[in-house]
């Protein structure tokens, strides 16, 4: 039993819809227009659209065996491989890994051959979330299922849309479905819609007006880049909470301050961290809707959670964050 294309946006979760593309199915996390209005085509913001952090297919079946195929994929990043993560019934079964070692480079990035597995799947009905590679682009050339068997798309509680920098789009994290947006949609049962970037800064071009999902809440977490020029990085923030408070008038909004950056203390060159945190402070306050969460706290300042040793959380410190955020949202969210 091959899942069809309505199946896949039924269950699918992480970004915007699946559209048929190339021969196969791209989970797409941003529309045309959006890419248009934020990035140019050529620029590795665009490129950076296209990868799938905390994308995943959830849903619900009696089937004893899944078999699914990724194809025509391109990559580039600083982590040594990718993978695909299986839950069922809410525990990880399967981390199914592939190295990206020797693989044949592109101006794309590294060429990926079709990341293909089958499966045994739990007895009985069980909730199957796979979640996808994160930190390549791919396409879902199928996803079956055992012939005959049941499928129930998973109906979520909460609708969450995202904005972020490269920490939310889980670029240093190994197990997707152990990266920190990752951890929190499970937690809070919510449909996410994540359209966080790599390298992004805040600026008013990330919100792009009049194309957004339904949702209940929003995450924020941007403010480390673009400090190098304290004065754009200040009118960047002012037009971004602006254009927000223009797009989602009076939608609840939680925006995490930067995680602590090892060795901030001492930098020079930029406008400093605790300067940032107090104007992004000082910046949402005049908007009622939004609460300012102390990110500063959630991942320990231990060099060993940080897979750069610097600033992006390893697994181990995207579990901190992911445990600290959930302790502190869930004092607002009922």
């Amino acid at each position: 039993m091959k899942l069809t294309l309505d199946q896949l946006n039924a269950c699918v979760d992480g970004v915007l819809d699946v559209v048929e593309e190339d021969g196969g199915y791209f989970p797409r996390r941003f529309t045309r227009e959006q890419r248009d209005a934020q990035y140019g085509p050529e620029s590795g913001f665009y490129l950076r659209t296209f990868v799938l952090p905390g994308c995943k297919l959830d849903f619900t079946t009696d089937a004893a065996e899944m078999s699914f195929c990724l194809t025509r994929g391109t990559c580039k990043t600083s982590i040594s491989s990718y993978a695909a993560d299986l839950w069922q019934n809410g525990v990880l079964t399967h981390h199914l890994e592939k190295p990206l070692e020797g693989l044949a480079d592109s101006p794309a990035g590294k060429i990926l051959p079709d990341f293909e597995e089958t499966v045994s799947l739990l007895p009985g009905t069980k909730r199957v979330e796979l979640y996808l590679p994160r930190n390549v682009r791919l396409l879902i050339k199928a996803v079956s299922l055992s012939d005959g068997a049941s499928f129930e798309p998973t109906v979520h509680r909460r609708r969450m849309l995202v904005f972020g920098d490269s920490i939310t789009a889980a670029c240093n994290a190994l197990y997707p479905s152990l990266a920190y947006i990752s951890l929190l949609s499970r937690h809070f049962d919510a449909r996410t819609y994540n359209y966080a970037v790599g390298g992004e800064a805040y600026k008013a071009k990330c919100i792009v007006p009049g194309t957004y999902p339904e949702a209940d809440l929003i995450l924020v977490a941007y403010g480390t880049n673009g400090r190098k020029d304290p004065d754009k990085w200040k009118e960047g923030t002012l037009a971004f909470f602006e254009a927000l408070n223009r797009e989602f008038p009076g939608k609840p909004a939680y925006v995490i301050l930067p995680i602590h950056r090892m060795g901030e203390e001492t930098e020079t060159d930029r406008l400093p961290l605790p300067e940032v945190r107090r104007l992004i402070r000082e910046t949402c306050a005049k908007y009622p809707q939004i609460t300012v969460l102390n990110g500063e706290t959630y991942v320990p300042w231990d060099e060993a959670m940080y897979q750069d040793k610097v600033l992006h959380p390893n697994d181990a410190g995207m579990a901190h964050y992911a445990m600290n955020l959930i302790a502190d949202l869930e004092k607002h969210l009922k």
